[in-house]
């Protein structure tokens, strides 16, 4: 074993050389206070070796424990991911690993454990299929690889290393009380909330931005054509993947999402890649995968239509103007855009055809805690796909769009 003497105490562990504990672990949470629960359970399940009947625990400080047998446990949040570097681990638990940012794990956590081959335990209450906790969750689950596989066009390939299991309050048949009490309360609450306490469902959760998003009413499988005007929109990803857009407006004055690409880390222009941009495959810059969805819904006119792209990118500005686009930077006031979307789904006058861009809007949420020190309207975490839409929308958005009748998208939602 690597470990060499039982570790000291706090009071007397100047007095020699620390010790080198023989199985190491790690709990990770969000927040301090998410930690709490999992510290009260785990102290009650082990005991500590000066209670009456004795325990495990021998020391015991907010961050750190030592058990006897020489293992150490820390108690660590994800706030900020960088701080996870230090250590090799044997043992990790993550805890609400979606509210946590990717790099705690596939960053820090992921390769700290590589040393000694460590198992990990990442757990969570779904929230939404655009995070990384649903990305790592496909490792294990040939249907959700499937899916991932189908909507990026990535590479998705299950590891026999990933064990995925899902419970739910249904589950718990060691509580029958609960489970009747679960299904009493289905009848009088609103089903995506049903589906989020007891259910664990991947597409309803607390904080969503859209919870009037719905397939049957939203989601439309057959891309329409010959609309009345078209606009396109992109928001760059880096480790995220980026999205282009296009949006049309039909002769009713309702707005549809037609067509997406969605790429991870894809260059955004080159002279060999443009010459050859007609070709079929998946395009391998950026202006050739808008020109390519251009061309598709405008023909000949794709020039006509405009683009719009971020304020603060203006080599991509410039790079776009160079190929023939009709560039326009895109309109930012994002609470604007937010609540455009909110009345145009409740209204019914905006739907995708898109699987990548309904899961982004699907899962788009409201930050945990909403202050005067926390003015994010929503996380920004995998959310290129809702950007790219909201960019699309730049002038309708900021012109408020009516109606052909005159009236607003709040007397929309109204009716």
């Amino acid at each position: 074993g690597r470990w060499d003497g039982q570790p000291h105490k706090a009071w007397s562990k100047g007095k020699g050389r620390d010790a080198e504990p023989f199985l190491h672990a790690i709990e990770v949470a969000p927040t301090y206070a998410l930690l709490d629960p999992n510290k009260r359970k785990l102290r009650r399940m082990l005991g500590h070796h000066e209670d009456p009947d004795g325990g495990w625990i021998t020391h015991q400080t907010d961050t750190e424990w030592w058990l006897a047998g020489g293992i150490r446990i820390d108690w660590r949040t994800g706030d900020n991911p960088q701080r996870l570097v230090a250590d090799a681990y044997d043992r990790a638990g993550l805890d609400e690993c979606a509210r946590m940012k990717a790099g705690v794990w596939e960053e820090n956590l992921q390769p700290a454990m590589a040393d000694y081959g460590g198992k990990a335990f990442l757990r969570s209450t779904p929230l939404g299929k655009v995070n990384w906790f649903f990305r790592a969750w496909a490792l294990g689950d040939p249907e959700s690889a499937r899916e991932l596989a189908d909507e990026t066009g990535e590479d998705v390939r299950t590891d026999p290393r990933v064990r995925c299991v899902h419970w739910t309050t249904m589950d718990n048949t060691a509580m029958p009380r609960l489970i009747a009490e679960a299904l009493a309360m289905r009848v009088r609450m609103p089903d995506p909330m049903w589906r989020r306490n007891f259910e664990a469902s991947w597409t309803a959760f607390v904080g969503q931005c859209f919870p009037m998003l719905s397939e049957a009413d939203h989601f439309r499988r057959i891309p329409l054509v010959g609309l009345r005007e078209y606009a396109a929109g992109m928001d760059f990803g880096y480790s995220e993947p980026g999205v282009c857009a296009i949006v049309g407006r039909d002769y009713d004055g309702a707005w549809h999402e037609v067509a997406a690409h969605s790429e991870r880390q894809m260059e955004m222009d080159s002279d060999d890649a443009w010459r050859v941009r007609d070709d079929s495959g998946r395009p391998t810059v950026w202006t050739v995968a808008a020109y390519r969805l251009l061309k598709r819904f405008a023909g000949e006119h794709w020039q006509r239509v405009p683009i719009y792209l971020p304020h603060d990118r203006p080599d991509a500005h410039k790079m776009f103007r160079r190929r023939g686009f009709l560039v326009r930077a895109a309109y930012q006031d994002r609470h604007a855009g937010l609540t455009w979307f909110q009345m145009a789904i409740a209204a019914k006058r905006f739907d995708i055809a898109s699987r990548t861009v309904y899961r982004s809007f699907e899962s788009l949420r409201h930050p945990d805690v909403r202050s005067g020190q926390d003015p994010e309207l929503w996380l920004k975490v995998d959310d290129h796909a809702f950007d790219a839409v909201r960019y699309a929308l730049s002038e309708a958005i900021e012109r408020g769009e009516r109606s052909p009748s005159g009236s607003s998208l709040l007397g929309w939602a109204q009716r």
